[in-house]
């Protein structure tokens, strides 16, 4: 179970990384 919890909350920051990096990526090409 604690090691299904901590993989989750790897995918999560993962998430939060790729949608961090999607954005300033998007931001950089904006300017």
């Amino acid at each position: 179970m604690w090691k299904q919890l901590h993989q989750g909350q790897a995918s999560y920051v993962n998430k939060l990384n790729f949608i961090f990096v999607l954005g300033s990526d998007s931001h950089v090409r904006m300017l």
